[in-house]
């Protein structure tokens, strides 16, 4: 085997080793996060009042802060709430003594309403209600113009597993970029020495 053969071999190897180990790393250190963030999103509620009427826009965020899902609502009429709370079970015949506890985790949702449709945000289940009422006195005060409020779906869920998801991907994102750049260096160096 020639030199340049054999440099062609390393050159196709290491570019399938780098293209394998980013598909990992996009896996694992962008892809994931997202989901974790997905599931239990940051969301911003904006009510606007004009011409008597008031318009909602909801916007959910995967890792913490990129906009991911926009909903929209016109006239709004109405703020509901539904809370449950953390719920075990165990089983309760001889049977199934093995079967471990069953856990259902408290879940909670903000609904807007207007005549025909319902729009529904994740919300903590230990705060819907005050959210709640923050957005129902929007409502029923029209020299409020405009309302924002920022809502998370369970806090140690979205801020602590979610917070920490997000900069393991702002961590890849940053060394992926500065490996490019540092790529392009090198090719920019190379180019004018030769």
């Amino acid at each position: 085997m020639t030199n340049c053969a054999a440099g062609e071999q390393i050159k196709k190897t290491n570019f399938l080793s780098v293209l394998i180990t980013q598909s990992i790393a996009i896996f694992g250190f962008v892809l994931v996060p997202a989901f974790i963030t997905f599931i239990a999103p940051v969301s911003t509620i904006e009510l606007e009042r004009a011409s008597g009427q008031v318009h909602a826009r909801t916007w959910s965020y995967v890792l913490l802060f990129v906009p991911a899902l926009k909903k929209e609502l016109e006239s709004v009429t109405s703020v509901q709430s539904r809370a449950s709370q953390t719920h075990s079970s165990k089983p309760s015949n001889a049977e199934n003594k093995q079967r471990k506890t069953a856990t259902r985790l408290a879940e909670g949702e903000l609904i807007l309403e207007n005549a025909e449709t319902k729009l529904r945000i994740q919300a903590d289940p230990t705060r819907v209600e005050q959210w709640k009422s923050e957005l129902e006195t929007f409502l029923n005060d029209d020299s409020v113009g405009q309302l924002r409020q920022t809502v998370y779906a369970d806090w140690r869920f979205t801020y602590l597993l979610g917070g920490t998801a997000s900069a393991f991907s702002a961590l890849y994102l940053f060394g992926a970029v500065l490996a490019s750049l540092r790529w392009m260096l090198r090719a920019f160096i190379r180019g004018r020495a030769g």
